[in-house]
């Protein structure tokens, strides 16, 4: 375990983004009993980030706040709260579970603010933040980590994730590309008008590796500062084993118990992104993404061409940052030879050419089959005592062609309740759930709002079909459900519809029958009560007992 004396640690992981951070934060999250147990606290994240994104936006407020800044951030994202709350809960979890290691992690912490286009807002924010957090945790000794990767891979990988996730044609106008910037060599331009940087004085504070480490060492002094190239070959096992082994030093043993993660936010091709951008399809993003690893498609990997930044483009941008990059080798990795990356220079041979006419007919093909099959917008619930809320639930998107498969993985470490399953929101359907499986073993389920039975089919009356799943436990990990829909006709949903109408004709009729009944019943049990009451029969109730007593 890395600690030089007895105080405790804090490791404060800043990214930067496209470094794995997703994954590596997750890994966190699914082996949080586990570092507890080693005395690691990664606590009080936001459930649905898995990073402390609660914690950044929420003193990245008091700072707006204070400053009286005309910035708007996406703080919907989270709830607004004092930061020093926030913190409190941490250092609650960090002594209670008597840990000596605290984890803080969002890629943010490398440039608060960044959507402002002032460099003075946008270093002025990120001395506020740490040193906030330095004096927040000042019992800590704070260890700053960041990944760093080479700028031109970088700027390719925000490219990819923002064509990615496009879905709306305005939204372009926005994004932090346009059709010139300083690196493009005039000859390219041309070619490469779509994939050309914009903003790019923004774009330099993040860039500019060296500078933005030097600010932070300022703060914390350079000796607290943790450097590590991404880079397939300087992370043989993976960022997550990286950072247990290399920052934390953890042992072999604890290594072989980690639940590593599957690879998230995977890219899209080239081609891909092309047509989406040509055709202006930004509706159907959901659908390209899924298209990415069709069989069919595999082909168009084979050419190895799959550099969106040109190589000359690239060389020009990592010169840019060359001596800055040297520096960072020698000062904070110890490297005499000042490199800090090893990956060899893109090659021109490789560089992208564009959407070719075979590769956009297998697209259209993919996609229109893909659009064939129903989608499902699919929810899992989880209750966790508190009920079943929009908070605590997981969406998958789903794809069927008259059968489906969902698996749902669960990440949180509270005890669970109950589970239900929405399997769409939009539309009428029978289904029939053939298997459900909670960590590998059959539950039970039960269609909760289902209007009847129909050939072992369920059949909805609703586009909100619900299904409340058995749990074994309070505690699982993994919830596969899988099944066989078919949607119902317009003559279908007439006759339910009829059927509903009468039933509800005859529920009213017989809601009024019980009504009627009910009165006669009281007006009967009052005349009958004060019957009971009257001098009459109580004359003859004993005239009664007279009588019998002559008759024997």
């Amino acid at each position: 375990m890395y600690r030089e004396n007895s105080k405790h640690v804090l490791f404060l992981h800043i990214g930067m983004s496209k470094t794995g951070t997703t994954a590596l934060q997750s890994c966190w999250v699914r082996n949080k009993k586990l570092l507890m147990t080693e005395g690691i606290c990664y606590s009080e994240y936001s459930e649905y980030y898995h990073m402390h994104v609660n914690l950044l936006f929420n003193i990245c407020r008091e700072y707006i706040d204070k400053k009286n800044l005309p910035i708007k951030l996406p703080f919907y994202i989270v709830a607004k709260e004092p930061p020093s709350e926030i913190v409190q809960r941490m250092k609650h979890d960090f002594y209670y579970n008597n840990c000596h290691t605290m984890l803080i992690s969002c890629e943010d912490f490398f440039y608060p603010l960044a959507i402002t286009d002032s460099k003075d807002e946008f270093s002025d924010a990120r001395k506020y933040v740490m040193q906030y957090l330095e004096k927040a945790f000042a019992e800590f000794e704070i260890k700053i980590v960041c990944y760093l990767r080479r700028q031109d891979d970088f700027l390719e990988s925000q490219l990819n994730q923002i064509l990615k996730t496009r879905n709306n044609r305005n939204d372009l106008a926005d994004t932090i590309f346009r059709e010139a910037d300083m690196y493009a060599q005039p000859n390219d331009r041309k070619n490469n008008s779509r994939h050309r940087l914009r903003n790019l004085n923004l774009f330099h504070f993040w860039l500019d590796y060296y500078s933005n480490l030097s600010k932070l060492a300022e703060i914390y002094g350079k000796e607290n500062i943790i450097v590590r190239p991404y880079e397939k070959g300087q992370l043989p096992e993976g960022i997550e084993l990286d950072f247990f082994k290399n920052v934390l030093g953890l042992g072999n043993d604890l290594l072989l118990n980690l639940q590593i993660s599957e690879p998230t936010n995977e890219s899209i091709k080239p081609e891909i992104n092309d047509f989406k951008m040509a055709t202006g399809l930004f509706e159907l993003s959901r659908e390209f993404v899924e298209i990415n690893d069709a069989p069919a498609l595999a082909r168009i990997d084979k050419s190895g061409r799959c550099n969106i930044i040109h190589a000359k483009q690239a060389w020009d941008i990592v010169a840019s940052y060359a001596e800055g990059n040297s520096k960072i080798a020698r000062e904070y990795l110890n490297r005499e030879d000042g490199l800090l990356f090893y990956d060899s220079p893109r090659k021109e041979e490789n560089d992208y050419e564009g959407l070719s006419l075979d590769a956009a007919i297998d697209i259209s093909r993919e996609l229109v089959h893909m659009i064939r099959k129903g989608i499902l917008d699919a929810s899992l619930y989880i209750n966790y005592g508190e009920g079943y809320n929009e908070h605590d639930r997981i969406e998958k998107t789903v794809f069927f062609d008259e059968s489906f498969c969902v698996r749902f993985e669960l990440t949180g470490d509270r005890d669970i309740v109950g589970l239900r399953f929405d399997p769409d929101e939009k539309n009428f359907y029978d289904i029939s759930i053939d298997s459900v499986l909670i960590d590998g073993v059959e539950q039970n389920v039960i269609g909760s709002n289902a209007f009847t039975k129909n050939d072992e089919y369920d059949s909805f009356f609703t586009n909100d079909p619900i299904y409340i799943l058995s749990t074994p436990s309070v505690r699982f990990r993994e919830v596969e459900i899988c099944g066989r829909i078919r949607s119902l006709t317009l003559e279908s949903v007439n006759i339910l519809t009829n059927e509903n109408e009468a039933f509800k004709a005859k529920n009213t009729n017989l809601l009024g029958c019980n009504e009627y009944l009910k009165n006669e019943i009281e007006k009967l049990t009052n005349d009958l009560n004060r019957i009971k009451r009257s001098r009459i029969l109580r004359f003859a109730s004993k005239f009664s007992k007279c009588r019998s007593l002559f008759i024997q």
